[in-house]
């Protein structure tokens, strides 16, 4: 998957990602921001290579939150 540089029209998800440090500084994939999350969750799990249920167990964390048990 490419890696672009961060810009102001980048998903938010690449963004928590980039901060959980699954990806890697400075770059994130090339999503744009109008991207649906099912695909975004999807492309972004893949690219940092792990589960879109690890996504979610980083996603929450930057977030403080707890998972959600769906």
């Amino acid at each position: 998957m490419p890696l672009a540089k961060t810009g102001t029209h980048t998903h938010w998800l690449t963004a928590v990602a980039v901060s959980a440090g699954l990806l890697p500084p400075g770059g994130v994939i090339d999503l744009p921001a109008s991207t649906a999350l099912p695909e975004a969750w999807s492309r972004v799990a893949r690219a940092c290579r792990v589960s879109e249920a690890d996504l979610a167990v980083h996603v929450a964390g930057e977030y403080r939150l707890g998972v959600a048990d769906v």
